[in-house]
């Protein structure tokens, strides 16, 4: 794997697990991709 795989996948599991704090705290229906992208510091695009 080299960097650019290593950071991606990171990234991948920064916002699975935002995504997953933010569902359990609020629930699936009222969280939005903007929200998980601020909390996880990453662009939406």
């Amino acid at each position: 794997m080299d960097g650019f795989e290593k950071r991606r996948n990171d990234k991948k599991e920064i916002i699975m697990q935002t995504a997953i704090e933010l569902f359990n705290k609020y629930g699936f229906e009222k969280v939005t991709m903007t929200e998980i992208a601020e909390k996880a510091h990453v662009s939406k695009v």
